[in-house]
């Protein structure tokens, strides 16, 4: 996380545009940087308080991250209903009010509402692997699926997630964590079937 407020700080010094300074918020936000992160929206709200970007996307996003870092995925979730018509058509961070949505509903144990959102991502706004939303669909998919019950779609989505991650560190901590997850649904599978 230090690094990336370091880098938002980085982007800041070589540019003072909105688009600039809204992408550090968020990346503020998510690092639990929430003075920061609200310093930032805030001033581009108030420069610019009818862009749709900023009401339906930046404040919405800024908003919902810090409450979810506060163990607040209820207002998380009411934070991001300005970004709902939107969906996945922003440039820039345009999955990340589906993300947090879906990390929202895991936080209160809404597999069915959580695996909506993360399908959105796997259904065809994810074009590409290289984002964190999408990169990290499968996973979130599997946890959605096994607050739900639902342990051969959960299995398949550890299976998938620990595949497309095959060539990252061993030891990446989200990985680990897949990984041990993965075995606790796997026990439980075999405890069932015995």
């Amino acid at each position: 996380m230090l690094f990336r407020s370091r880098w938002a700080k980085s982007a800041m010094a070589h540019s003072d545009s909105d688009h600039v300074r809204a992408r550090a918020a968020i990346v503020f936000a998510l690092s639990g940087d929430g003075a920061n992160a609200l310093h930032l929206v805030e001033a581009i709200a108030d420069r610019s308080p009818e862009a749709t970007v900023v009401k339906g996307n930046y404040l919405p996003v800024v908003r919902a991250a810090l409450a979810l870092r506060a163990g607040d995925p209820s207002s998380a979730v009411g934070a991001l209903a300005p970004a709902l018509p939107y969906g996945a058509g922003w440039l820039g961070y345009p999955l990340l009010p589906i993300y947090l949505r879906g990390q929202a509903y895991l936080a209160l144990k809404d597999g069915v509402k959580a695996a909506a959102e993360f399908d959105l991502l796997r259904g065809g706004a994810c074009t590409t692997d290289a984002n964190f939303p999408c990169a990290l669909a499968a996973l979130q998919l599997a946890r959605a699926h096994a607050i739900e019950g639902d342990i051969e779609a959960s299995r398949a989505e550890y299976e998938r997630f620990i595949a497309q991650w095959k060539d990252a560190d061993a030891d990446a901590p989200l990985l680990q964590a897949a990984r041990d997850e993965y075995g606790k649904l796997a026990g439980r599978v075999a405890k069932a079937e015995s």
